[in-house]
């Protein structure tokens, strides 16, 4: 990559990851950014590195594999802990479209914590790398991944849009 694709990747990471502050309020910390950015360059993820990630955001973070692990987010009853938490997450990186891939993540839930940071670096490494930049541009400037993020947890039943308008029928949703 060459020194002005690196500044560029910086940037718009740096620009991202301040996105935290308008979905939960968490502090911008760019000592993150080398391991954020790593990430992002991954050939393929796994769910080993999906929970190193998370730990980059919060320590703590870990995946519920445990039966008893469960999660309510946003008035929201996430699947059960429990030993088939990790082969769903394995099914969810496996999804070809960024926000198919993010809702289902999202309604998941696979991480003690993070959850959000986590779906959201994911859709914005899919989106890189399906060279998608205008949208990329469009919810950094509009901060159209806030709206996502709640619209991706609401109830199955709802009809989803993409941030460019991209309405996501029933049958495209993955629960």
């Amino acid at each position: 990559m060459t020194d002005a694709l690196e500044y560029v990747l910086s940037w718009v990471l740096d620009r991202f990851l301040a996105e935290r502050l308008k979905v939960g309020g968490s502090p911008h910390d760019p000592s993150i950014l080398p391991a954020v950015k790593a990430f992002v360059k991954l050939d393929e993820i796994t769910s080993g590195d999906v929970e190193s990630i998370g730990k980059v955001f919060d320590p703590r973070v870990h995946q519920r594999r445990v039966a008893g692990q469960d999660m309510v987010f946003g008035g929201i009853e996430a699947p059960k802990g429990g030993d088939e938490i990790e082969a769903r997450l394995a099914e969810i990186i496996s999804i070809g479209d960024a926000y198919r891939q993010f809702m289902a993540f999202m309604r998941l839930h696979p991480l003690s914590d993070a959850n959000g940071r986590v779906s959201r670096l994911i859709w914005f490494r899919n989106m890189l790398r399906a060279r998608r930049f205008y949208e990329i541009e469009q919810t950094l400037v509009l901060g159209f991944l806030h709206a996502i993020y709640y619209q991706a947890i609401r109830d199955g039943a709802q009809v989803a849009k993409t941030p460019t308008g991209q309405t996501l029928s029933e049958g495209e949703k993955c629960d």
